[in-house]
């Protein structure tokens, strides 16, 4: 194998080399974006959950009481209850 031709396989292994590097940095920045709406997504359901509460404890607790099972003076008037979400 004469010197041209070797310069010719190492520039061509130099070139898949690098495509490969670049096809795993893009591989791999994917990931970390998923990763990173997952989180995200994640602390928003929490953040959500959180004001939930802090909503029925001040709006609907006092009809529905702390359960939802109704069993206040007032849920009892208005026979109020909270519905099971179906299975």
């Amino acid at each position: 194998m004469d010197c041209g031709t070797r310069r010719i396989r190492s520039y061509a292994l130099r070139a898949i080399i690098k495509n490969q590097e670049e096809i795993m940095k893009k591989v791999l920045s994917g990931i970390v974006a998923v990763a990173v709406l997952c989180l995200a997504g994640s602390v928003v359901r929490a953040q959500d959950k959180a004001s939930g509460e802090k909503v029925y404890k001040a709006k609907c607790a006092i009809c529905h009481g702390p359960d939802g099972k109704g069993e206040t003076a007032t849920g009892k008037t208005t026979k109020a209850r909270i519905s099971a979400p179906p299975k």
